[in-house]
C-alpha cells in the first residue's frame, strides 16, 4: 500500500488512520522544551534549553546505547547521571523525551508496577539490539 503523503526518506508506520513519521517526531521532541510548563518561561531555563537543543540527538543516542548495554537491568536517572558525570536534573528531560518517542519505557514488575531502585524508576530500551 502506498501513501501519497509519504515524504522521501521517511519510513511511515500505520497507527489507525494516522501516518506517523519517526523522524518528524524526533525533530519535534528535539525542538520542544519538556520542562516549559514547569519553568513557565524563566529566562535561565529557556537559555539552558537553547544551549542543549543542538546536542539532543547525540545525547539521546548515548542514552539509548547505555540503556541497551544494560539490557533488562535498565537504568535510573541517578545511574545515568553518574555514568555521564552530571546531575539527574541535567538528564531527566532527555529521559522524558525518549519515553515520549517510545524509545525508552518504564520497567514493570509482574503486577504491572514500575520497578524502582533507590527510589527512582528503572527505564529500559524498547529497541532491539
Amino acid at each position: 500500500m502506498s501513501n501519497s503523503n509519504a515524504k522521501p526518506g521517511h519510513s511511515p508506520e500505520r497507527d489507525g488512520d494516522l501516518w506517523l513519521f519517526q523522524e518528524d517526531a524526533e525533530v519535534a521532541v528535539c525542538l520542544a522544551d519538556p520542562c516549559a510548563r514547569r519553568h513557565a518561561g524563566a529566562e535561565t531555563s529557556v537559555q539552558a534549553h537553547d544551549r542543549i537543543k543542538p546536542h539532543k540527538r547525540a545525547i539521546h543516542q548515548k542514552i539509548i546505547d547505555l540503556a541497551r548495554g544494560r539490557g533488562q537491568h535498565g537504568l535510573t536517572v541517578h545511574e545515568l547521571a553518574a555514568e555521564l558525570q552530571t546531575y539527574p536534573s541535567n538528564v531527566s528531560g532527555r529521559l522524558f523525551e525518549l519515553r515520549a518517542l517510545g524509545r525508552l519505557a518504564y520497567k514493570l514488575d509482574p503486577t504491572g508496577a514500575r520497578v524502582k531502585r533507590r527510589g527512582a524508576c528503572v527505564l529500559v530500551t524498547t529497541e532491539a539490539e
